[in-house]
């Protein structure tokens, strides 16, 4: 930002309009509501580019301040707009009071190993071994992308009962049958594009789901797998699960 400040005038009106990039490109600005821009101006304290950029991201101007400072407690989504969260977080809460064994199945990638982390984390907060949550995470050359009959095959050697496979599976058809023939449950939790196959999982999570209408597919993998573990933390609750229990604290997931 210091060089690009060095030649461009950050304060005018439009200070990319004309300039050509390394490429030879010429950048052009989108059409803007000036009215709206000094209303956001005036009366926000916005800095004039900024407020550009909220009206041509058609923010209203009543919901700027909550756009630019949101909160977890106004804020915060309902897991249980997700489709079929209800029935999957009955089933994983069940799980646990039941004392199966739930191993995670999660890609190399960050948002894979960040939603296998909150997902391993809530079980052992929920009271959970760390001996009885297995782990599977691909290997990038040998293993590919993606669940595998051999990743399932881990699992089920070390005790899994159900697998949830995070951030992947959505279009993984034949290895999740692979897991399901040799006697495992399977919870996909996923944000990416499904095909109009879909896997035959025990259950599925993913907000791109044909029907699902929660608005949610913004979110990356691990933001859904957020959801589905406030939504099982929630069943359990209701079932007095945490009585003589230390509940998770959530929000330090």
């Amino acid at each position: 930002m210091t060089m690009l400040a060095q030649n461009l005038d950050i304060t005018a009106a439009d200070p990319f309009e004309g300039k050509i990039s390394v490429k030879g490109k010429q950048w052009q600005s989108s059409y803007w509501d000036e009215g709206r821009v000094e209303k956001l101006v005036s009366g926000h304290d916005i800095p004039e580019m900024i407020a550009r950029l909220l009206v041509q991201r058609d923010i209203d101007l009543g919901d700027i301040d909550e756009f630019l400072s949101p909160k977890l407690s106004k804020h915060f989504p309902n897991p249980f707009s997700l489709q079929n969260i209800e029935a999957t977080s009955d089933f994983l809460a069940n799980a646990i009071q039941s004392g199966q064994k739930i191993g995670i199945l999660a890609d190399f990638d960050v948002d894979g190993a960040t939603s296998c982390a909150v997902m391993k984390r809530f079980l052992q907060q929920a009271g959970v071994s760390e001996n009885d949550i297995p782990v599977f995470i691909p290997d990038r050359l040998n293993d590919g992308y993606g669940p595998s009959a051999k990743g399932f095959q881990s699992l089920k050697d070390q005790g899994a009962d159900i697998v949830t496979v995070l951030d992947c599976g959505i279009t993984s058809v034949d290895p999740v049958q692979s897991a399901i023939d040799i006697g495992l449950d399977v919870v996909v939790v996923d944000h990416h594009e499904p095909d109009e196959q879909l896997p035959n999982a025990t259950h599925i999570i993913n907000p791109k789901l044909k029907g699902d209408n929660s608005g949610l597919d913004y979110l990356a993998a691990v933001g859904v797998t957020f959801l589905l573990c406030v939504a099982v933390n929630s069943k359990l609750r209701e079932t007095g699960f945490y009585k003589d229990k230390t509940e998770p604290v959530m929000r330090e997931l």
